[in-house]
């Protein structure tokens, strides 16, 4: 529906003036004219009421509200823990129809602007903080949108920016994605491995395959971010009620922000991400979302829950296995939670313990905390190294200080050095005087079902000059 004026249900214009015309009042009845004008306030009220409530649904103002809340939220969850780790949110405004064009015009996508400001702005600059996650509040449909390149391209050449930059894409999933409606729809029966093999997911299965897809994950289904608002009278002036004919009127959020403030947390714990999965029995931590609204009867039991599907274990498995970070929910409480976080890549069964890790982003993001500090450490000290040898000892020295290799330490001794062993390799760019190739090997001290193995990652320390 378009917003226009032929749909907003004014108020007739001369309202009071109508009606006093056609219902003549004697001036001494005062009784019976106060009934009038507040018959009239009333009809007022509800004409106002249907233009609030048109308003409010309409598609571009529910994006724009449910981005902006989902912000707040974010921003929100940050002063919870600040006090115990910095943390930075930056925001950038672009839609997505604005990316794509920028990624399809050029032949390169180091030449793209979003490159220059996610990779380029921080790295190559003195002074500037590398991204830990990206978070693009996108819904990433089959459907090729008219004028740009496919929503897969665009994943595809994010993920390169998100590899170079050592900083995971998380975006989101339209339920037409699925060929449902609405999330909903993700019941058992719905068979996701038959589904996948359809030619229309060619693209997407092609993606699955690809070395950057470790570094991009899609969240469903959609956070609730709102309430309905009540009836009440709002600034002391307009008596107001949300009408909920349809369950896409309320207020859904992508659920791309849970998975940030998860994050966040973990971070601000333990200054690593490890524990960003499961939970523990009257613990908030770990993969558990909390601070979303929900909605009550009046016994109060939920009956709203923060999340726009119920998605069973069953079902929460198969997602995960065709590239899929599903949020479910707790029974009876107002919490939603990540039982894992597994990335687009497709990990085959038959593959390596190393492998099926690095398409955990768990631990992909563990890695990338250890190659931003490399390659700030790097910059630094670009052009004083005389050798690889000299470059490679002053790495190790670097890196062993979080290495340790018992295993009975505490939670908060495996905080401060997370790692069980570690092991770098430094070799020069024949190519490229004066820069090197860095090959890191890291063995995490959390490890999660019974997952014991480590983790090679290569990158790149340039010479600026």
């Amino acid at each position: 529906m378009e917003l226009n004026a032929s749909n907003l249900q004014a108020p007739q214009q001369g309202l009071l003036s109508t009606r006093l015309e056609q219902q003549p009042v004697a001036v001494p009845d005062l009784q019976q004219f106060e009934d009038l004008i507040t018959r009239l306030v009333v009809e007022i009220d509800e004409c106002l009421n249907k233009v609030v409530n048109t308003i409010l649904h309409h598609p571009k103002f529910q994006k724009l509200e449910a981005d902006w809340r989902a912000v707040s939220y974010l921003c929100h969850e940050k002063t919870r823990y600040s006090n115990k780790r910095k943390i930075k949110i930056k925001l950038l405004d672009v839609s997505f129809h604005a990316l794509a064009k920028d990624l399809g015009k050029v032949l390169d996508y180091e030449q793209s602007e979003i490159y220059k400001k996610v990779y380029e702005g921080e790295y190559d600059r003195p002074g500037g903080e590398p991204f830990s996650l990206l978070i693009g509040s996108y819904k990433i449909q089959l459907q090729r949108r008219p004028g740009i390149i496919s929503d897969i391209e665009v994943l595809k050449l994010m993920g390169k920016i998100a590899v170079a930059s050592f900083a995971p894409f998380i975006c989101n999933t339209k339920a037409e994605f699925f060929g449902i409606d609405s999330f909903t729809g993700l019941h058992p029966n719905l068979k996701l491995k038959d589904l996948f093999r359809q030619s229309e997911y060619r693209e997407w299965n092609s993606l699955r395959n690809e070395a950057e897809s470790r570094y991009l994950g899609c969240v469903i289904p959609e956070i609730l971010i709102r309430k309905r608002y009540q009836k009440s009278l709002y600034n002391n002036q307009l008596l107001f009620e949300e009408t909920i004919e349809h369950e896409r009127e309320r207020l859904w959020a992508n659920g791309c922000f849970a998975f940030a403030a998860v994050t966040m947390r973990a971070f601000a714990e333990y200054g690593w991400y490890v524990t960003i999965r499961g939970m523990k029995r009257d613990q908030v931590g770990g993969g558990l979302v909390d601070g979303l609204p929900y909605e009550e009867n009046s016994d109060l039991v939920i009956k709203i829950p923060p999340v726009s599907a119920w998605i069973q274990e069953r079902q929460a498995r198969a997602l995960e296995a065709s590239g899929f970070i599903p949020i479910t929910i707790i029974k009876h409480t107002p919490y939603l939670l990540f039982q894992s976080n597994y990335s687009i890549f497709e990990v085959k069964e038959q593959e390596s313990t190393s492998n099926k890790l690095a398409g955990m982003l768990q631990y992909i993001l563990c890695v990338s905390r250890f190659a931003h500090y490399i390659k700030v450490i790097s910059r630094q000290k670009i052009g004083k190294f005389l050798s690889e040898e000299e470059c490679e000892q002053y790495l190790e020295r670097w890196l062993r200080q979080y290495v340790s290799a018992s295993q009975s330490t505490s939670m908060e001794l495996k905080a401060k050095y997370p790692l069980r062993a570690a092991q770098i390799k430094v070799a020069a760019k024949h190519n490229s005087p004066g820069s090197f190739e860095c090959q890191m090997m890291i063995e995490p001290h959390y490890q999660l079902d019974g997952i014991e193995s480590k983790i090679t990652f290569t990158t790149e320390i340039k010479n600026s000059e």
